[in-house]
């Protein structure tokens, strides 16, 4: 049975109560130095990475923006490895509390 989109289980209720500053998050608020900074991949390759490009940029609503980047990236080790690049975006002044 559901109830208020939460699932029931027998008599027991899973409840989140942790916020937001859990994990990673935490670290970061509290400015606590730790061994291995989120995103940090361990790799014996090590890559060289080019100038970031603004490949195109869209708006269709005030709300809706797309924006593609480029990046040249080079395995410069003598291991074959490959590379995942990240791009994280914030609102500069968000009305919601975020970490």
């Amino acid at each position: 049975e559901v109830v208020e989109g939460k699932k029931e289980i027998g008599c027991r209720r899973v409840e989140y109560r942790e916020g937001l500053n859990v994990g990673y998050r935490y670290y970061d608020t509290a400015k606590k130095s730790v061994l291995f900074p989120f995103g940090h991949g361990l790799s014996y390759a090590s890559f060289e990475y080019g100038q970031i490009r603004i490949a195109s940029f869209t708006t269709q609503k005030e709300e809706e923006i797309q924006v593609d980047l480029e990046v040249e990236i080079q395995n410069i080790s003598n291991v074959a490895a490959a590379e995942v690049v990240q791009c994280y975006v914030h609102d500069v002044e968000s009305t919601v509390y975020r970490p």
